[in-house]
């Protein structure tokens, strides 16, 4: 059985124009959200081995807050995931270690919810930002990740704390 920790990156500001999508920070919604979601996930039982997290400035600063929250090690920063089609997470995801049961992925949309919906046959219309979604999946190896063999098994929104 492994666990997957999908997690939307919080909610990014659009207020200085000069920077690129990649440096877009939080805003004050996601700034207040992404430590709301930390608090909450402290509260839980829920651990993972490691986070990745999309190397864009939104999606770092989110798996800064929520990485102590869910593992006792650093978040990893990946170019890779710095994606917006499922396809590619995939493909990252197969490639992980089978000596790995659970992680946790920050990224960016549409690519999690399109990955959420592939993976679990309960449509989801769209993860929210700084949502975190839990789901399990009946396999011993990230190599044989299909589509619809996941269990959802919690739904978090930020804007529900």
């Amino acid at each position: 059985m492994k666990t997957l920790v999908l997690i939307r990156h919080a909610k990014s500001s659009w207020k200085d124009a000069s920077l690129g999508d990649h440096q877009r920070p939080l805003n004050r919604r996601g700034e207040r959200n992404r430590w709301q979601m930390a608090d909450h996930l402290n509260r839980l039982p829920l651990r993972v081995e490691q986070v990745y997290s999309s190397s864009a400035t939104r999606a770092r600063l989110t798996a800064e807050a929520l990485a102590p929250a869910l593992s006792d090690q650093p978040p990893h920063y990946e170019d890779e995931l710095y994606c917006f089609d499922a396809a590619s997470l995939i493909h990252w995801l197969r490639r992980r270690s089978g000596q790995v049961n659970a992680i946790a992925l920050v990224g960016h949309n549409p690519a999690l919810t399109e990955l959420a919906n592939w993976l679990d046959p309960e449509p989801l219309e769209n993860l929210p930002t700084c949502a975190v979604l839990l789901l399990h999946l009946p396999i011993t190896a990230w190599a044989e990740l299909d589509r619809g063999r996941a269990q959802r098994r919690q739904l978090w929104l930020a804007r529900e704390l």
